[in-house]
């Protein structure tokens, strides 16, 4: 008796659907090459040594350096010297460079194909250089690491943003949503101390010099949470209702950011915070998060009214259950559409910024900030040219997907 093979999914479907595009694998292939030197570029360009033996003992210097953001003590800093003695059998990246590193002997802007002050060809700079030194390859290779982080941290806020508001609004409506007068008195007094530990706590733990613990601080704040979402639910201070009108409250949200100019936000915003990463993620979320909600609450509507919905509710399964477990899951479709797109915008919005000097601090790398070193020295074309080709086939690919994920969705 042969093994009954289990019914493919409808996204296991779509998937499938998709791959079979030629355009649609090389955006996929893409987008694993950015998020492998994301994860594995500091193993392929630096200048810390992946293994030596120090004072005869074996080390992985680049391995420890990672862990020790965890904790793990080790004994290399940013001091070190790498060309002591006591460091025997050294075995660098292929490329020998990091994205900080400054080669003064080749600096001025020293082009791919010119004449290179090096020692041998394992030391050439073969995307040329900037002003000051630094190796383009490998600042190419940390480009990857900030437009994957910017756009997966600033399109996850977003992403947050959308579909919980675009649900809730979707589902609930005006007459759907209610607390009782003690849930929301008691909501509002938690969140409230929920919002001034989780900015007190990691200050106290970073001035103390044990920042390693953050992460902890994180989960037990989530934990709490939990606990004061779950003593909210027993109801403790009455009973009388109060309706919360979350669509209306919602509608009033997206034409309030609708009329405000992207542009104009983005720019305000990039002036009046120092320059970070996550400065320029909480932009990204700020702006994307409309679309997403839109896009969210329209198919929610239609998937309210649903049988299977209206089945589970005369099963008096709660509405929260039904939501999260039955009507989302299905609501999500159009919103991975705008995701996709909004991938690209992010680091598009990553490199305008970094243009415009609003980006990134000046001692972190990416392709925006090369582009805006070019028009300091407009015959330096690899400053341009490499770059800008990045960007290109980034959002290009992104754009590609969304538009075919938006085609196999039209067609579901």
């Amino acid at each position: 008796m042969t093994k009954r093979q289990p019914y493919p999914s409808f996204w296991r479907k779509l998937y499938t659907r998709l791959n079979n595009k030629r355009i649609f694998r090389y955006a996929k292939r893409w987008f694993y090459l950015l998020l492998f030197l994301a994860v594995f570029g500091g193993y392929i360009a630096n200048d810390i040594p992946l293994y030596c033996q120090y004072n005869g003992q074996v080390q992985f210097p680049i391995f420890q350096k990672t862990l020790s953001s965890f904790g793990y003590s080790t004994p290399f800093n940013e001091m070190t010297n790498w060309d002591d003695e006591a460091f025997t059998a050294k075995v660098y990246p292929i490329i020998p460079y990091s994205a900080r590193a400054i080669d003064l002997a080749n600096s001025g802007f020293k082009s791919p194909f010119g004449k290179q002050q090096i020692k041998s060809y394992r030391y050439r700079h073969w995307l040329g250089t900037d002003q000051i030194g630094r190796d383009v390859l490998s600042g190419m290779i940390s480009g990857a690491r900030i437009s994957i982080l910017v756009s997966l941290i600033g399109m996850g806020i977003a992403t947050i943003i959308g579909l919980f508001l675009g649900s809730m609004s979707g589902f609930y409506g005006n007459r759907r949503l209610k607390f009782s007068f003690g849930q929301m008195a008691f909501l509002s007094i938690g969140l409230l101390l929920f919002s001034w530990l989780f900015y007190a706590l990691p200050i106290y733990f970073s001035e103390n010099g044990i920042a390693q613990y953050r992460a902890i601080v994180g989960l037990g704040l989530l934990v709490l949470f939990i606990l004061l979402w779950k003593v909210v639910q027993l109801n403790p201070l009455g009973k009388q209702n109060i309706f919360i009108p979350i669509d209306s409250m919602t509608i009033f949200s997206l034409e309030a950011f609708g009329a405000i100019p992207k542009l104009l936000l983005v720019l305000v915003i990039g002036a009046l915070f120092p320059p970070s990463l996550f400065v320029i993620a909480f932009i990204i979320g700020i702006t994307h998060w409309p679309s997403i909600t839109r896009f969210t609450r329209s198919e929610m509507l239609k998937i309210k009214e649903k049988e299977y919905i209206l089945s589970a509710q005369m099963q008096q399964i709660p509405q929260y259950l039904i939501l999260f477990r039955y009507a989302l899951p299905n609501a999500i479709g159009p919103a991975l559409i705008v995701i996709m797109l909004g991938i690209g915008e992010a680091i598009m919005v990553e490199a305008f910024l970094s243009f415009l000097g609003f980006g990134l601090p000046g001692d972190v790398v990416s392709w925006g900030q090369f582009l805006a070193a070019s028009r300091l020295h407009f015959s330096a074309w690899w400053l341009a040219v490499f770059p800008g080709l990045a960007i290109f086939l980034t959002i290009y690919a992104a754009n590609k997907m969304g538009e075919l994920l938006m085609e196999e969705m039209g067609q579901k």
